[in-house]
């Protein structure tokens, strides 16, 4: 499964030093939190078969993502 947070912790500390890396978790956990306080908001909008299409479409652009521009360490 290619997902953000499986590769973020492997690797960025490779091509990263610690001020950036530190700031490139800053942003992943603050992600996080955006995406739990809006969730709730999203699923009374689009109901789960909503929810359901834009995180696949989410996933699916991330996975072309990663496997166009991440090259393996």
């Amino acid at each position: 499964m290619t997902t953000m947070g499986a590769l973020h912790w492997v690797y960025l500390p490779e091509i990263l030093n610690d001020t950036q890396f530190g700031l490139i978790a800053t942003c992943h956990y603050l992600n996080g939190i955006e995406v739990s306080v809006v969730t709730e908001f999203m699923l009374n909008a689009w109901m789960p078969q909503g929810m359901y299409l834009f995180y696949g479409v989410v996933t699916c652009l991330g996975t072309a993502f990663f496997v166009s521009f991440v090259k393996e360490t």
